[in-house]
């Protein structure tokens, strides 16, 4: 009888890499790409993937709101922070776009409408508390929930403490030049007019109060005004509030009655500059009307006052459960930017056309409480839609971006089939990106085959739990045990006592073995015998199996064993997290410290991340930042 104390493992495969076929898909999608490493399986996991949007979908940018086909590659796009749930504008590294003919994963409701590449990421929660990524395939047929509102809010609006407007003019003035003056505020907004202005050169406006309230004035005018005759007119029954931020503003005014409609009408006059403003860039026509963006970009409290200006000059409040409040405008534009407005108010929205009114449609945005979204419980659910033709994304460093589809906003992970050459920090950090993020399914392309020796049949009990692996495991029936070799626990080992009950009993249960199979042997030289219980005219090898798979019963789990295991990466990640831990069994511990050692010097990006903490027995545990990936 041999004894065994230590097991043995073999990397006896993993995967090759196609070049020729990866080249070929390169060329097609006219890519230059090469990877900084060598090894095949982070080569896979880096290449893994095809995600985009359907020619439909829009993502916000700092220009509003864009098909990914308009993208001009200079704007900024809103994404969400992972860690905390903020919105951030950010540029995107990567643009993508191809040729796509298959099914696409589509779903449409009230709140949500997505229609995406089977490998898209989608940014979602199984029990609406923790958030990671999922391809769309995945959660095909699983109870889902997205995020159609940012949690963690509008954290990095800026108030100025100073607007200023100035005519665009090649002549010199001899007017008194402005000279600015210290400021706790980090920002001046400056807008240069399109036209020229003749008396001043430009017009400004300081303070929270008249900036708040030069907010609100540009309010009015979007919503009810004109420019005519050198003159702004805004019809509005606000008239006291109107003229109050006249008068802060210094802006001369008339209020005369509209026999026709019954509601006053406010001229308001100016200086050429404000009108070239207003036109410029907020739009002379109704269905060009649009905020500046500076005030897009407002902290939270004072996009709350320009969101309850808006409503009230051409919306609706309902007073309800939930607390609707309902945009009006024959603008997409300013639709657009309210929609952007309620999302950084931690709301949420959704945008259709109501009806016509001559020529125009009217824009109807509904504000609603911000919420998770479900899909796939019983009212929504995710089919499969014929597509052909262009699908678009992006790739920015939060992997997340507000996207809208059919007036419907969500966030969604964006396109991690990101190709650069040569890529900043190379394979490592983009795979420690991956891990970050939680996006395991990357992982999975990555896959290695171990041939394990010297363990008990008691692991392999163990091991084969661990169900994304795949086995083929030595056979008692076929092999014969009677040179059978045990596995000794070290702490029975180490013990003189222990060691000689372990070893008896070892022997004892071995020559029972024997003794079974001499005399199940003997009784096969029986042809009734045989017939019993092997039926008519047994081979020769069903008569040993038969003889084999009746004796092994009594062989102890001691029993040493060969198992083939096959398992990618995102499994065997899972595997050592679990095994390589203090609470687990010695023997599964012991061999699941050999398998990371091969694991960190065969693949050090998909597996370098784990912390050795050695244990009193000699194996260790593991740590790692990156847990259940």
């Amino acid at each position: 009888m041999k004894i065994i104390r230590e097991p043995k493992v073999y990397l006896v495969g993993s995967q090759i890499i196609h070049k020729n076929e990866l080249g070929k898909f390169l060329e097609d999608h006219n890519i230059t790409w090469s990877s900084d490493t060598s090894v095949p399986s982070q080569v896979l996991c880096e290449v893994a993937g095809r995600v985009c949007f359907d020619d439909k979908t829009e993502i916000l940018t700092n220009e509003g709101w864009k098909k990914f086909s308009e993208l001009n590659r200079s704007e900024k796009v809103m994404t969400l922070n992972p860690s905390n749930h903020q919105l951030e504008w950010q540029y995107p590294s990567h643009y993508h776009s191809y040729d796509y003919d298959g099914f696409l994963k589509f779903v449409e409701s009230d709140d949500i409408s997505f229609c995406v590449t089977p490998d898209h990421r989608q940014y979602a929660s199984l029990d609406q508390t923790s958030y990671k990524f999922y391809t769309t395939s995945e959660l095909s047929r699983t109870l889902f929930y997205v995020l159609s509102y940012a949690p963690g809010g509008w954290k990095h609006g800026v108030l100025p403490n100073h607007i200023k407007l100035s005519a665009a003019s090649k002549k010199n003035y001899d007017e008194e030049e402005e000279v600015e003056t210290p400021s706790f505020s980090t920002t001046t907004t400056a807008t240069t007019l399109l036209k020229p202005y003749l008396k001043k050169s430009f017009i400004s406006i300081r303070g929270t109060d008249q900036i708040i309230n030069f907010c609100k004035f540009i309010c009015y005018y979007v919503c009810r005004g004109n420019v005519t005759n050198g003159k702004v007119i805004i019809n509005s029954y606000n008239t006291e509030e109107l003229l109050n931020i006249c008068k802060s503003l210094m802006l001369p005014f008339k209020v005369y009655n509209d026999a026709e409609r019954k509601f006053p009408k406010i001229n308001v006059y100016s200086d050429r500059i404000l009108l070239d403003f207003l036109e410029d860039y907020c739009g002379g026509l109704a269905t060009e009307r649009r905020l500046p963006r500076w005030i897009l970009n407002l902290p939270e409290g004072q996009l709350k006052i320009i969101f309850q200006t808006l409503i009230k000059l051409s919306g609706k409040d309902y007073c309800s459960p939930q607390k609707k409040e309902v945009f009006f405008t024959f603008s997409p534009i300013l639709a657009g930017q309210v929609q952007e407005i309620i999302l950084k108010l931690g709301g949420t929205s959704y945008l259709k056309l109501t009806k016509t009114y001559g020529n125009n449609s009217i824009y109807m945005v509904t504000k609603k409480k911000g919420k998770t979204v479900a899909v796939n419980d019983g009212k929504v659910m995710m089919v499969n839609r014929k597509y052909s033709g262009k699908v678009y994304c992006v790739t920015v460093p939060n992997s997340i971006v507000c996207v809208r589809r059919n007036g419907r906003i969500h966030f969604s992970g964006n396109c991690y089939m990101s190709f650069q050459n040569p890529r900043p920090g190379g394979n490592q950090v983009y795979l420690k990106n991956i891990k970050h993020q939680g996006h395991g399914s990357v992982l999975e392309h990555a896959v290695y085959n171990f041939l394990i020796c010297n363990v008990s049949r008691a692991l392999t009990h163990e091991l084969v739990r661990h169900r994304h692996f795949s086995f083929s495991q030595l056979s008692q029936r076929y092999v014969d045990e009677s040179v059978a070799e045990y596995v000794e626990p070290p702490v029975i080992a180490d013990d003189s006592e222990l060691h000689k009950l372990w070893e008896e009993g070892i022997n004892n249960l071995h020559k029972i073995y024997l003794k079974i199979v001499e005399i199940l042997s003997k009784k096969l030289e029986d042809p009734l015998y045989v017939r019993k219980w092997l039926g008519d005219n047994p081979t020769s090898t069903e008569k040993r199996k038969w003889v084999r798979q009746n004796a092994r019963i009594v062989l102890p789990n001691a029993t040493e064993t060969k198992i083939f295991v096959t398992a990618n990466a995102r499994a065997l990640r899972n595997f050592l997290e679990l095994r390589c831990n203090r609470h687990a069994d010695w023997e599964i511990r012991k061999l699941a410290n050999l398998m990371l050692n091969i694991l960190q010097e065969n693949s050090p990006n998909l597996f370098g991340d784990y912390e050795k903490n050695f244990l009193p027995d000699g194996t260790f545990e593991i740590t790692t930042l990156y847990r259940k990936v």
